[in-house]
């Protein structure tokens, strides 16, 4: 609960949305992240405001003079709840001129902030009150990935210019996993971070991803069986986007390879492609699927209601999840395993995570080595003649994750500093910031960045020249 007195109750979180209660029609990590982070500091007693931007909203708008709210100021949109929420649009700088302006009405004791996209929002606007930043993924393996997939490197820079104002601006940073803190730390080092003010104080928390275990799995309607698929097929699910780490290759290989070996086998997929994200991965995948002999056992559902998802997960046999060995897969996460394991369905995966790497060594879940389609076809076949110790598996698994990912354990870094939100010791006091630049030389490490970068004749040749935009 919230014990200092001197700050109000409220804390703005900000993130994209849309959220599970929303009951979208597409719901993707983004919008499980925002909602876990502010319903629980909502269950801890603080006054909540939730502000967001859509998921791949469209190209930014930015410029000098953001437009007037097209709102009164302060009223919000619609509440979940006891959560006020707003609709923010989707441009940095006019992001940033509403979050202003949300600020000034509620003065809130500090914000909380998720995505690279938010999070820069949130330093532009200069705002008079301590700033957290998460990062549920390492956003420079993210746009590795995207650049590999749509096979250009252009979209590495503007990456960077997104991450550099947070970490210079951040008075706190979570991650998803240790692996992805140690990572963040040497981004924060190269920017200058890890300077004396900094030596005693833990810039960079673990949140890993949770799911809010008050959550039922219910089964509603019937969605698959006797519809698109025989009651006696073995339903092979994937659940969620198919996005940049999917390997979509060795996916359809050994997908092939198993329905060979057992014709009741049945691939069911709901999701699809992520508009505004990656809309070739999936495409690929079917493209080969529809030139299967087998293409009449594959079953594309789409994006379904968010209401509907527990009626597949609780009609299939098993989930599915494959990725492709990549740096984004060894720092970042994958949410969909928690769905998959609370609805009690067992789950085959590559192990690359840190959560798929301790579910495996907990025996709680059917591994098979990256990119081996004989592998993976040979487990799913197994899977299809007998199930049952998957199953009890799966059992194990939801105890485990139960007692393991409490949100007050889980949550707990994040709790302790809302209750008490200290500034970096190297940045200037919050209630200065709004009248200095958005990174000034009164900032120890912005004149720290500039001298590494400058010498007695002037720029460097490899000065970029984006970068005179923060030193």
């Amino acid at each position: 609960m919230p014990t200092n007195e001197s700050l109000t109750q409220s804390v703005l979180v900000l993130g994209v949305g849309p959220t599970p209660p929303e009951k979208p029609a597409r719901l993707h990590a983004p919008g499980l992240r925002l909602w876990t982070l502010a319903r629980f500091l909502s269950l801890q007693g603080y006054d909540v405001i939730m502000a967001m931007v859509g998921f791949g909203g469209g190209e930014e708008e930015d410029s000098a003079a953001p437009p007037a709210p097209e709102k009164p100021a302060g009223t919000p949109d619609f509440h979940l709840g006891e959560i006020a929420c707003y609709r923010l649009p989707y441009s940095i700088e006019s992001a940033a001129h509403h979050i202003r302006e949300i600020v000034g009405r509620y003065n809130p004791r500090c914000v909380v902030s998720t995505t690279d996209f938010m999070n820069l929002a949130a330093v532009r606007a200069r705002l008079p009150v301590p700033l957290w930043l998460d990062f549920m993924g390492q956003p420079m393996t993210e746009r590795q990935l995207l650049a590999d997939v749509y096979e250009s490197d252009e979209g590495l820079r503007g990456q960077w210019e997104y991450m550099l104002p947070s970490l210079l601006a951040a008075d706190r940073i979570s991650v998803c996993s240790d692996r992805q803190r140690y990572m963040m730390l040497g981004e924060l080092g190269a920017a200058g971070r890890l300077n004396r003010h900094t030596a005693r104080t833990n810039l960079v928390e673990v949140l890993v991803p949770f799911h809010l275990f008050e959550t039922k799995f219910e089964h509603t309607r019937t969605v698959l069986r006797q519809t698109c698929v025989r009651a006696d097929d073995f339903v092979v699910l994937w659940s969620g986007g198919y996005n940049t780490w999917a390997d979509v290759d060795t996916l359809f290989a050994g997908l092939e390879g198993a329905m060979v070996q057992h014709p009741r086998i049945v691939f069911v997929s709901t999701g699809g492609e992520i508009p505004g994200h990656d809309n070739r991965t999936f495409g690929r995948f079917k493209h080969r699927v529809e030139q299967s002999p087998n293409r009449h056992r594959y079953k594309f559902c789409g994006w379904v209601p968010t209401e509907d998802v527990p009626n597949y997960y609780l009609e299939s046999n098993v989930a599915l999840n494959v990725d492709r060995w990549s740096i984004e897969g060894q720092v970042g996460y994958r949410t969909r395993l928690l769905d998959w394991i609370w609805a009690g369905l067992p789950v085959v995966t590559t192990v690359l995570c840190e959560l798929s790497e301790t579910l495996a060594a907990q025996n709680f879940i059917t591994p098979f080595r990256i990119g081996d389609a004989h592998d993976l076809s040979i487990k799913l076949a197994a899977l299809a003649v007998d199930c049952s110790a998957a199953l009890e598996q799966t059992a194990r698994a939801r105890q485990y994750l139960k007692t393991h990912l409490d949100p007050a354990r889980v949550l707990a870094p994040l709790a302790e500093w809302v209750a008490d939100p200290q500034p970096a010791p190297d940045l200037p006091p919050p209630n200065v910031r709004p009248t200095l630049p958005l990174c000034s030389p009164e900032n120890s490490l912005a004149e720290w960045h500039q001298a590494a970068l400058t010498s007695s004749v002037g720029k460097p040749r490899f000065w970029p020249r984006w970068l005179g935009r923060f030193v």
